[in-house]
């Protein structure tokens, strides 16, 4: 009787199947680093905005404006102690590269009021933002972090004062 050495033809077929199926089936997840990189960086960059407003928050108890609709910290202009949210606030304070961009959200109520909150959303500049949305009325889309300005919930300055938000819209990175 002869002894086989090696893998017959049918075999070899059979795990090449089984490879290609397995291929297929992980292929996609490893294909998806760049839409992971692109959330993390929305996530540094919502962590960059958190520290830069708590900041400015500080700078803003120190000077007294931290209860007042508007001021300024050390350049900064500020609504209620934190940055406002537009190129002379949030964006300021940042200090984010050429690499990003902004544009104003629209349409952000807080707590059931008619009036508009800003809000400004920030972006890699990179990105096509054909098919983004930026009108709080409809579903937000795209791939930013919102940075909603801190407001007073009442028109009597001593009434509470809700801080800034942010929020990641990833749905389209």
């Amino acid at each position: 009787m002869k002894q086989q050495k090696g893998f017959t033809l049918i075999e070899l077929i059979i795990v090449i199947i089984i490879l290609g199926i397995l291929a297929v089936t992980a292929a996609p997840r490893f294909f998806n680093f760049a839409t992971d990189a692109r959330i993390s960086t929305l996530q540094g960059v919502e962590g960059s905005i958190n520290g830069a407003a708590g900041i400015v928050y500080g700078k803003s108890v120190v000077a007294g404006t931290e209860r007042s609709s508007s001021g300024t910290a050390e350049g900064v202009t500020t609504a209620y102690g934190y940055p406002t949210a537009d190129t002379d606030g949030i964006i300021a304070a940042l200090s984010l590269s050429d690499d990003w961009t902004n544009a104003a959200v629209t349409n952000v109520t807080a707590d059931g009021d008619a009036a508009d909150v800003p809000a400004i959303a920030i972006y890699n500049s990179a990105l096509d933002t054909t098919d983004w949305e930026f009108d709080a009325d409809e579903t937000l889309s795209g791939c930013f972090v919102v940075y909603v300005e801190g407001y007073n919930s009442d028109a009597t300055p001593a009434v509470e004062i809700e801080i800034y938000a942010t929020q990641r819209v990833t749905d389209l990175c």
